[in-house]
């Protein structure tokens, strides 16, 4: 699939967004695997809502990422270009957090169930 085929069918999928009925919105997105299937799923809701952690990620990833924009040349040896291997060098080994869920006695003791 070229990439042109590729935006054409992000642009379709998000000209055409399915709405639920409920008080949340809920988006629809085509998911593309490797072996040419595909199938439809619910968006995550950190896509829309993300959390502190992954607004963290994201900071960071931009940052590293205009550092490299110039970066344009291929590496042959790893097969990927200069910049890319640079944000990866970067951020290897960098922990951003992880948003823990509350147990289902918490969640009653604090009265969100």
């Amino acid at each position: 699939m070229s990439t042109e085929e590729r935006a054409k069918e992000v642009r379709e999928a998000s000209e055409s967004v399915q709405r639920s009925e409920a008080t949340e919105e809920t988006f629809i997105v085509k998911v593309h695997k490797r072996n040419g299937k595909s199938y439809y799923r619910a968006m995550p809701s950190t896509a829309v809502n993300p959390t502190q952690h992954q607004i963290n990620a994201r900071i960071h990833f931009g940052n590293s990422a205009s550092k490299a924009k110039r970066q344009k040349w291929m590496n042959q040896n790893l097969g990927m270009p200069i910049a890319a291997i640079y944000v990866r060098n970067e951020l290897k080994g960098y922990v951003f957090g992880r948003t823990e869920k509350l147990k289902k006695w918490e969640k009653i003791l604090y009265g969100l169930d």
